[in-house]
């Protein structure tokens, strides 16, 4: 009497299946990894748009140069999530110089602020982080709640440097000094950049008008 074997055809078809929903939950939660940001480890930019303006005899007192970045729509973002990136470059000749034209300067000057830039400290002791929150009913320049990188950036609202001083501490440079070239018609790249994603919301040539 030959003994009785087991038989195991049912077994294989449901290992099969285990194995395969096994990796179909893997499989979906690689794809929801990436989709969160989780394994990439970027975090999705912000919806939103500015515009950037660079312009001269400008301020208060109206020889100013005034940079002013308005929040065209979007979303809201903390500035401190933030950096403005700027390059300018300036080429000069020799007045009156031949086909050849002698230099006489070359200038480049490429800065970034960011919420952790020095403040700069003006003539009547307030220390500013430009560029600063034009709204004086949540603060006047100076006041922490203004500083560039201590606000929520709303649609609607707009940032400035409210004086020369203010833009040279964005620019990099002293934008008063004849050497340096700047004045209307200059041309600054400016970027804004969303630094928890790394994706620049404003990448634009803005020419002093």
């Amino acid at each position: 009497m030959k003994p009785e074997t087991k038989k195991d055809d049912g077994v294989a078809p449901v290992v099969g299946v285990m194995l395969m929903i096994v990796v179909t939950v893997i499989i979906a939660a690689v794809v929801a990894g990436f989709a969160t940001g989780f394994i990439s480890g970027n975090t999705g930019a912000p919806n939103a748009f500015f515009d950037v303006r660079l312009n001269a005899n400008a301020g208060n007192t109206g020889d100013q140069y005034v940079m002013t970045i308005e929040h065209l729509g979007g979303q809201t973002i903390n500035t401190s999530e933030l950096e403005i990136k700027t390059d300018y470059t300036y080429t000069g000749f020799k007045a009156g110089s031949t086909a050849g034209k002698e230099l006489i300067n070359r200038v480049q000057k490429s800065s970034s602020v960011t919420s952790s830039s020095q403040l700069t400290k003006l003539s009547d002791g307030t220390q500013v982080r430009f560029p600063y929150l034009a709204d004086v009913s949540i603060g006047a320049p100076g006041a922490s709640e203004v500083n560039f990188g201590n606000f929520d950036f709303k649609s609607g609202q707009m940032m400035t440097t409210g004086t020369s001083k203010g833009t040279e501490a964005v620019l990099g440079f002293d934008v008063t000094k004849s050497e340096n070239g700047f004045g209307p018609g200059s041309v600054v790249n400016v970027r804004i950049i969303h630094k928890p994603s790394g994706v620049s919301l404003f990448d634009k040539e803005v020419r002093v008008a």
